[in-house]
């Protein structure tokens, strides 16, 4: 009998846990791609003028008149080691940007010129400085307040000859 009530007792425990866990990254699972080492994937689409990232694939697969570009790369789905939040910002309006930043100060600065924080679908974690087994995330932005994001420093040098702006390392992700 007493063994009964100890089973009784742990399964409410375990029960309990199973439903305490975090609703963000519970959720995320079923909509993101997990990649062996733990990572998301962060898929990248764009319409003229405006580029979108995002690690949660229905968003992407049901973007409709964006064209799809596949994979930009890889981040983390949690703030362990020092990484912190890659913010999606939204200018609003009609005629709306979105800007991705893992720096504090500029969603402060974007918020205080009418920019919005959007959901978070993306839910991306990042590094702020170089960490062993990480590669840059290289931003560019066109005239139109268009930021593209990439891995590649060929992309990066041919937007630049195409007239976007260099804006640096963004952060640095996983490959």
């Amino acid at each position: 009998m007493k063994y009964s009530h100890f089973a009784m007792i742990l399964g409410v425990l375990l029960v309990g846990l199973v439903s305490c866990q975090n609703p963000a990254t519970s959720q995320s699972a079923a909509a993101r791609n997990v990649n062996p080492d733990g990572t998301w994937s962060l898929y990248r689409a764009s319409i003229p003028g405006d580029h979108l990232y995002t690690t949660n694939f229905d968003e992407y697969r049901n973007l409709s008149g964006w064209s799809k570009e596949g994979v930009a790369c890889n981040v983390w789905s949690d703030a362990g080691n020092g990484r912190v939040l890659l913010w999606r910002m939204n200018s609003g309006g009609g005629n709306q940007r979105h800007l991705y930043t893992a720096n504090y100060n500029e969603v402060q600065n974007l918020i205080a010129n009418g920019w919005h924080v959007e959901n978070m679908p993306v839910n991306a974690y990042v590094y702020t400085s170089n960490v062993a087994g990480t590669i840059p995330l290289y931003r560019v932005s066109g005239a139109s307040t268009d930021h593209v994001y990439t891995i590649s420093f060929a992309e990066k040098t041919t937007a630049i000859s195409n007239g976007y702006s260099d804006e640096g390392i963004a952060c640095y992700v996983n490959p």
